[in-house]
């Protein structure tokens, strides 16, 4: 029976997709991470052609540049307060200090377990490479610009054990207006490809 058009009748559009459903194959792939920010196509073939199967899937995607990633990760948060924490990081507020253009000093301490951090071995070492960000917004939705702060670990053979227990420690002092803030903080693992957002609110002190 052939297919009718100009129907108010779904259903047997309904029963098509419910078999759909019923019956599909999910394939996964690990993309190359050279080109990133590119279109990749993609084309699936059967091993052994026949009548009787037909194929559907996307012909392709455009993959994010770690930029892009590291862009929407951090509005994500700020707008939806979307947290995501593989990398088991905290984050502390310091004291608040005043700043000579009278803005308001933020202290703002990372910690990031170094068991949770890709290393690889080198001939006489162990390195990493991770790369913190750091944003916030303000009540009437005007966005600090987001500061970048490159991380680059190398441990001695002979220390990566005991360094495996310790965790990597870093300090950065935002300016910022007076009033409340969303504060956002993402880590990357360059290595690893693995990144954490996570983030606090807090309110400025007018000093």
């Amino acid at each position: 029976m052939g297919r009718r058009l100009n129907t108010n009748d779904v259903s047997a559009g309904l029963e098509r997709i419910g078999s759909d459903f019923a019956n599909y194959y999910s394939l996964g792939y690990r993309a190359p991470t050279a080109d990133r920010g590119r279109y990749h196509k993609i084309e699936v073939r059967l091993k052994n052609e026949t009548k009787d199967w037909r194929l559907r899937y996307r012909d392709g995607y455009r993959d994010k540049s770690p930029e892009t990633q590291i862009a929407d990760a951090t509005r994500a948060y700020i707008v939806h307060g979307y947290e995501s924490n593989p990398l088991g990081v905290s984050i502390d507020l310091g004291q608040q200090s005043a700043s000579s253009d009278g803005m308001t000093l933020v202290p703002v301490r990372v910690r990031i377990p170094l068991e949770k951090v890709v290393l690889l071995p080198r001939s006489d070492l162990f390195e990493g490479r991770l790369i913190l960000y750091f944003g916030a917004t303000d009540e009437e939705g005007r966005d600090a610009e987001l500061q970048e702060m490159p991380l680059v670990l190398r441990i001695p053979l002979s220390s990566i054990e005991l360094a495996r227990q310790d965790e990597i420690v870093r300090v950065i002092d935002l300016t910022m207006r007076p009033g409340p803030h969303r504060l956002v903080v993402v880590v990357r693992d360059e290595v690893g490809e693995e990144r954490s957002v996570l983030g606090s609110y807090l309110r400025v002190a007018d000093l």
